[in-house]
């Protein structure tokens, strides 16, 4: 792959296929794959990821890299900031124009209620337990249900000494 025999049967490594490797390893660092992920995309050990990530110039390259993603970000970020009120004025004129059509409406303002914290639940998840209760079990099971709900007396006035 990277390795060439030389003279004598000594080990000789093509440098070019080595860097692009290093490379291709630290940017998929960069972006956040997991060690394991990147070994088995390319096709090397995990080994040879902790090699890269850890040696002096991989610390390095993999600094720059991720100071560059970072400044790229805050661009980003200035650049929605900026556009924000202009967005915000064009969303206000969609929904308030007559002539938009009715879906475009819908669209905007679900968009705009999601943004805001008024999203629809968009996954429910459900536990099931299944089991086998005796008559016994059920009568406990109403008890414990039933003093959750409705405290004693004695139960209130500790809440209140508390």
């Amino acid at each position: 792959m990277g390795r060439i025999a030389g003279k004598n049967g000594a080990r000789k490594y093509q440098i070019t296929s080595l860097w692009e490797r290093h490379h291709a390893i630290l940017r998929l660092l960069a972006l956040g794959y997991a060690p394991k992920q990147i070994a088995d995309e390319l096709g090397v050990t995990t080994a040879t990821i902790g090699n890269v990530q850890h040696g002096e110039l991989g610390k390095r390259q993999l600094s720059l890299l991720k100071s560059a993603a970072d400044n790229e970000a805050i661009n980003i970020a200035a650049d929605i900031r900026r556009l924000a009120p202009v967005a915000l004025e064009r969303l206000e004129e969609i929904l308030s124009d007559d002539n938009t059509e009715k879906s475009l409406v819908v669209k905007v303002a679900t968009d705009l209620l999601d943004r805001a914290g008024h999203a629809a639940p968009k996954v429910v998840q459900g536990q099931f337990l299944h089991a086998h209760l005796t008559n016994d079990d059920i009568a406990e099971l109403k008890l414990r249900a039933a003093s959750i709900v409705a405290p004693t007396k004695e139960e209130i006035i500790e809440a209140e000494e508390i």
